[in-house]
């Protein structure tokens, strides 16, 4: 299974469509309020629906005063950015957080939603990608260019047995590996441009002591080569649009 998140224009809005094996599928949308930001992803038919909410009071130092003394500082497992999530009828059924256990920890993040999955990232120059674990085998991958014209866009390779945790993962690919989300690489170089919020390029390497567990290959292993080349061939050819938009950006 290949999912796409991308902007598209429908209906005069520019909303968030995801697409599953090249049809699109669901719709994400976002709120905010004083108490919290909500993201949600619903099927395009039918009343399916999943919601991944972030507290602002409940990962605030007033209610989780641990975060003035981290127990990572103490070998223990501190939990921070913690999202709920939740199904059509308010349900909840999930979380997912950040994870830092130890002084030389550079942290994980872990989506729980019936199983428990560890998710670690690393960019590549022009992409940064997440891999996906279950139980220490890798089971999907998240690859987010780092290049746009019309805001945040990736693409997610996941396992077709385990295509249940497809709206999780949407889910969790949205509020963290965003542009404007949590950055959990360690340590980076980078050059970028911009041309109001249209247009953006990054070039970004990092390394990190989760990097020896990617597989660089996991992706060309797992699926069919003619959908790898189209996607790469879109991710080239939108970095070099989003090139000449800066180039062209008013002095």
């Amino acid at each position: 299974m290949i999912i796409k998140m991308a902007y598209a224009i429908v209906e005069n809005e520019n909303q968030l469509i995801v697409s599953v094996n090249k049809l699109s599928k669901y719709i994400a949308s976002e709120c905010s309020s004083l108490k919290a930001t909500t993201l949600t992803v619903s099927a395009l038919t039918g009343n399916s629906s999943l919601s991944a909410s972030y507290s602002f009071l409940s990962n605030s130092i007033l209610t989780n005063p641990g975060r003035l003394f981290p127990k990572w500082l103490l070998g223990l497992e501190s939990k921070s950015y913690v999202n709920t999530v939740h199904d059509e009828n308010g349900n909840e059924v999930g979380c997912f957080y950040r994870s830092q256990k130890g002084i030389f920890s550079t942290g994980k993040w872990v989506l729980d939603c019936g199983i428990k999955l560890d998710c670690y990232s690393r960019s590549y120059g022009i992409t940064r990608n997440t891999f996906i674990h279950k139980n220490g085998v890798q089971i999907a991958e998240i690859v987010m260019p780092l290049s746009t014209t019309n805001g945040f866009w990736c693409f997610i390779y996941l396992l077709d047995e385990y295509n249940y945790l497809d709206k999780p993962l949407i889910l969790f690919a949205r509020r963290v590996t965003s542009n404007n989300g949590i950055n959990f690489s360690s340590t980076s170089f980078s050059g970028q441009g911009m041309i109001g919020a249209r247009a953006s390029i990054s070039t970004v390497h990092t390394k990190d002591v989760y990097s020896k567990l990617h597989d660089r290959d996991w992706i060309a292993n797992n699926f069919n080569i003619e959908d790898i080349t189209a996607i790469n061939s879109e991710i080239a050819e939108n970095r070099e649009l989003a090139k000449s938009l800066i180039r062209k950006r008013p002095r």
